[in-house]
């Protein structure tokens, strides 16, 4: 009974999609940790008002970063190991292709709006911060754009 219970376990826990679980459980353990240890360095070399902009900056990226991904790389999740499983190949490629290229028109849209924006966002929103700052977390969005994407892709293909 109790080898039975174990084996079933052993199997449920090798299965492809309890793998994918692993991935995407450890590849968000690590952003969490390096992210948490960056704010820590940072927030050590800062005084209190340049951690607090600092920080919603940071709040900024992510939030416009989690909006622009729009659901695009969790869709693909659903769509692509059905795809694989039936060897469409062609067409999981048309997928990700598509998602990837509709992803960075966001990114890009979102980029740029940060950076037009700019000057009244370091105005309104960031108590005056240099538009440099504003600048670089405008780079800043467009790359946690295009890497969240990108490991979801690869998840969805695990």
């Amino acid at each position: 009974m109790i080898k039975k219970f174990f084996n079933f376990g052993l199997n449920l826990g090798s299965s492809a999609t309890a793998k994918s679980l692993y991935w995407v459980f450890s590849s968000n353990a690590i952003s969490i940790g390096l992210t948490f240890f960056t704010t820590l360095i940072i927030a050590r070399t800062l005084n209190k008002a340049d951690n607090g902009i600092f920080l919603a900056l940071f709040t900024y990226a992510n939030l416009l970063s989690e909006l622009g991904e729009a659901g695009l790389g969790s869709t693909l999740s659903n769509f692509i190991p059905n795809l694989l499983n039936k060897k469409e190949f062609t067409t999981t490629k048309k997928y990700a292709q598509t998602a990837l290229v509709l992803e960075i028109f966001i990114a890009i849209g979102l980029t740029l709006g940060t950076l037009v924006l700019a000057n009244y966002l370091s105005q309104i929103l960031f108590a005056q911060t240099k538009i440099l700052n504003i600048y670089l977390t405008a780079v800043m969005i467009f790359f946690m754009l295009i890497f969240s994407f990108a490991l979801l892709v690869l998840v969805a293909y695990k």
